[in-house]
């Protein structure tokens, strides 16, 4: 056998085998037999919660309901109220369970995270008062008997065992039990498990993938329910009673079963098992003549709470999960093996040229428009895209290019106009609906699942392509379905065609950036699409990786599937793009061949900004500090040394060397992705990323690469972060106070005058909340928020992002005006000629690295800016 399959095998064999073994050997003790079924029924609960929880990603702490109304339905309504024989009990609580789980779920999925589980809590409440308030199906909180048990006295059980009925029931719990784990080990490697996985790591992916999420997490909901409420029969068929809790007890015991998941391993299918023996048969251990369920009497809640806390800090995987992390570090990891069968990776797409050589089209969008508040992201914009072509999509920052791609995928859906595929309206279908008519998509930031593996992500963006129903997924085995062999041996081949096929086997999350790039572009292909959506898929990678990149592209372009680019690497866009259409807040600018474009002035001047030119400013330090040489005397206000941060698996900054001298303007540019902003947050100590940080940052003679940013606040450094991040429920002069929070000062008041000099307009709305300004007023008052804590040093992320020219010019005027009062300066800014013509000093990053550093007017003349934006130096930009 292989060792795969003995892997998988052998912890069935040894459940089996403790199963067998305890009820032999505990089938004279009363106590001992007893236990066992409660482990049996638990066990079984424990799955059903497992399934929701740990699958899914949904917590729930009303599931004990279900528990309670199973043993109602199973052992005493079937019975005593319907007349059916007590063996139907088990169906019968069944599909009790899933109706309620269903009604349930239809509430609260659309719900995310603490609000589901607020509602789920209130159910469990609500169900107890029902129960409670209707005394004939319930009596009250007296509960009902059941009054005609299963019959358990099997044939094989020895006549004279005095407790045969409770063997016979714990061989009933063994079967529920296996019969349970058999199901759910065929729905995790099931299309099914396979979505609900991919919900619980990132549920945007999943849609863009074409699960429809809201069903499938009904579906978990409803039969996570109907598992538990199968366990409450076996429960009442053993105590023969049935009583109804009060709520805080049907929260207290959901809660427990989620304990009992999370210490065993959720996600896996051993860890309910673990969890729910241990919590048990292990409690059942005598310890000093008393069971240790015995000894915790009234501080089990106590001992709960802490168990939950260390395993939470020692080992988050659980039991399970952590064995399988410790054996994955000693164990050699298997290579896959490739299928016997090979297939093709891509349909070929027949040539799509027309009478008179002109290409059919297949995407048609007219007059799409989406707001964002007051933003407009996209202005009634019209694109053509023909089929079989890459049509690439350009434009600075926040020109409305990935709501471009979110309006076309419907992950944000157009709130006018129009989007048509191959002549059929897609623009009022979800996105499940869209992936399933042709549309597949990569996200600008990479949304693999990192928990699951190279060829289950594939498997997964082929769920449009496949139909086994849940019935079927949870009964048939894996090796009886022959559409999961398809499905697999085409995943397959995708991942050799996109270079994979030594990591199929390999968790996602392990793959080095660029291979995770790869593999998500692998994964929309799974889906057989029409249109492939690339959301800047060059992003952030070296420059070895972008040319295999745009290999990739071309292969897939040559099987005839569209593809529509959105990219900032101008070089990439140029090797690829048979038409590019250049946008710039929300609207089309300019179109055409990509060497007409790039010799377009209003392309030129929406990367780079007006070109026109303005005063530049004396420089405020000697000649030597502004070619970064370090005069005599003359220590920088922030020093960064050979400073490198990593972002998963890529290198987000390597190395870069940065000083800002007191009273300086410094420009740090460079193209999307370039690691800009990661720089900034980690100046400030804002960064996530913060542990990896390797380096020296010294402020003010302090070193600080590893500061918490509220004391680093307190030194005197102020962050302006990108997209603003006001607080729109609060008022504008509250927003500002709030930016001088650490002061205590008497000088609030008057700065907070000056800010209303600056910005007039806020002053006129001081008393408005900030989340009614305009996109540009916003702007303005997350720059006056950052001026209010009067800062030594004023680090602003894209200050220009998302305004009209108009505003831009105020913005780069304020900038200029605060060196003249002693603020120094550090601006990260997309558009590169307005910093440039107001900075001091320049810092030119490409791909986490610092390419050119000098005077900002020496640099602003450089080809080599010019290049890192367009990728090549248009004629135009001369004049």
């Amino acid at each position: 056998m292989p060792a795969r399959r003995l892997t998988a095998v052998l912890p069935a064999v040894a459940l089996v085998a403790f199963l067998v073994w305890f009820g032999r050997a505990q089938a004279t003790d009363r106590f001992w037999i007893t236990l066992g079924i409660e482990a049996m029924w638990i066990a079984t609960a424990v799955i059903g919660v497992n399934l929701l929880l740990g699958y899914t990603g949904l917590l729930s702490l009303g599931h004990y309901a279900f528990f309670v109304y199973g043993g109602f339905a199973g052992a005493i309504w079937a019975v005593e109220d319907w007349g059916l024989d007590p063996w139907l009990g088990f169906p019968v609580a069944f599909a009790v369970g899933l109706l309620l789980g269903a009604l349930l779920a239809l509430t609260c999925c659309h719900l995310r995270g603490f609000y589901l589980t607020v509602v789920t809590l209130a159910f469990g409440l609500i169900a107890s008062t029902t129960a409670l308030l209707f005394e004939g199906p319930f009596n009250g909180s007296s509960g009902r008997p059941v009054t005609e048990p299963l019959d358990t006295n099997f044939g094989f059980i020895d006549a004279a065992n005095p407790n045969r009925p409770f063997v016979g029931l714990y061989w009933v719990g063994v079967g529920l039990l296996l019969l349970t784990l058999y199901a759910s080990w065929n729905l995790v490697r099931s299309r099914w498990g396979r979505a609900y996985r991919a919900i619980r790591e990132s549920e945007l992916a999943a849609r863009a993938s074409g699960i429809p999420t809201y069903g499938y997490k009904v579906s978990a909901f409803a039969l996570s329910a109907g598992i538990v409420a199968v366990a409450g029969v076996l429960a009442a068929q053993t105590n023969l009673q049935v009583t109804m809790v009060d709520g805080t007890s049907i929260v207290g015991q959901s809660f427990r079963y989620v304990i009992f998941a999370f210490f065993g391993g959720l996600g896996t299918l051993a860890g309910p098992i673990v969890g729910a023996f241990a919590f048990t048969l292990g409690f059942g251990v005598e310890v000093g003549g008393e069971t240790i369920n015995g000894r915790l009497g009234r501080y089990e809640t106590l001992f709960f709470g802490a168990l939950i806390i260390v395993v939470a800090i020692v080992a988050p995987r659980g039991v399970v999960g952590s064995v399988r992390q410790l054996a994955a570090r000693v164990v050699q990891p298997r290579r896959l093996a490739a299928p016997r069968h090979r297939v093709a990776p891509l349909r070929t797409r027949p040539s799509t040229a027309g009478a008179g050589g002109d290409a059919e089209t297949l995407l048609s969008v007219r007059g799409i428009t989406k707001r964002f508040g007051g933003l407009c992201a996209l202005d009634a914009l019209d694109l053509t895209v023909a089929r079989g072509t890459v049509h690439a999509v350009i434009g600075p920052n926040g020109s409305g290019k990935s709501t471009l791609v979110n309006a076309i995928s419907g992950i944000s859906p157009a709130d006018a106009g129009s989007v048509q595929l191959l002549g059929r309206e897609v623009g009022r279908r979800p996105a499940h609906r869209r992936t399933r008519m042709g549309v597949a998509r990569t996200f600008q930031s990479c949304q693999i699942w990192h928990e699951m593996s190279v060829l289950e992500n594939v498997m997964v963006g082929a769920h449009t392509r496949t139909r086994n129903g849940l019935a079927r997924s949870l009964l048939v085995p894996l090796w009886l379905r022959r559409e999961e062999r398809r499905v697999r041996d085409r995943a397959w081949a995708l991942v050799e065609f996109v270079g994979l096929s030594d990591r199929a086997g390999d968790a996602a999350g392990a793959l080095p950036f660029a291979d995770q790039r790869r593999l998500e572009i692998a994964r929309a292909l799974a889906s057989d699409p029409e249109l492939l959506l690339l959301d800047e898929p060059a992003a952030g990678m070296h420059p070895t990786d972008i040319r295999q990149l745009v290999e990739l592209v071309r292969r897939i372009r040559a099987a005839g599937i569209t593809v529509l680019l959105v990219e900032h690497h101008m070089d990439v866009v140029i090797e690829l793009a048979d038409h590019v259409t250049v946008l710039d807040f929300g609207r089309c600018i300019s179109e055409g061949q990509c060497d007409e474009v790039c010799r377009d002035p209003r392309v030129i001047a929406a990367y780079l900004g007006d070109r026109q030119p303005r005063p530049r400013r004396a420089p405020v330090v000697t000649e030597a500090v502004a070619a970064t040489a370090t005069p005599p005397g003359h220590e920088p206000l922030l020093s960064v040394r050979n400073l490198s941060v990593q972002y998963g698996a890529a290198r987000a900054l390597e190395g870069i060397d940065v000083d800002v001298y007191d009273g300086e303007l410094v420009a740090l540019i460079g193209s999307n992705g370039a690691g800009k902003t990661t720089s900034l947050e980690t100046f400030s100590g804002l960064s996530v990323l913060q542990k990896t940080v390797r380096g020296e940052v010294t402020f003010l003679g302090e070193r600080i690469e590893r500061r918490a940013a509220h004391r680093i606040a307190r030194m005197g450094m102020a962050h302006v972060p990108e997209g603003r991040r006001i607080f729109p429920e609060s008022s504008v002069e509250e927003n500002l106070l709030l930016g001088a929070y650490r002061r205590r000062d008497d000088g609030v008041g008057r700065d907070l005058a000056r800010v209303y000099e600056r910005f007039p307009v806020l002053g006129d709305r001081r008393h408005a909340p900030a989340g009614l300004l305009s996109g540009g007023e916003q702007q303005m008052l997350a720059i006056g928020r950052g001026l209010a804590a009067s800062p030594r040093f004023l680090l602003l992320d894209e200050p220009s992002l998302g305004l009209a020219p108009k505003l831009v010019d105020e913005v780069f005027r304020v900038l200029s005006d605060l060196t003249r009062d002693g603020v120094t300066v550090l601006v990260v800014e997309q558009m590169a000629e307005q910093a440039l013509q107001v900075a001091d000093r320049a810092y030119v990053l490409e791909t986490g690295r610092i390419r050119v550093t000098g005077p900002a007017a020496e640099i602003a003349a450089d080809p080599r800016v010019m290049s890192a934006y367009l990728g090549a130096t248009p004629a135009t930009t001369a004049s």
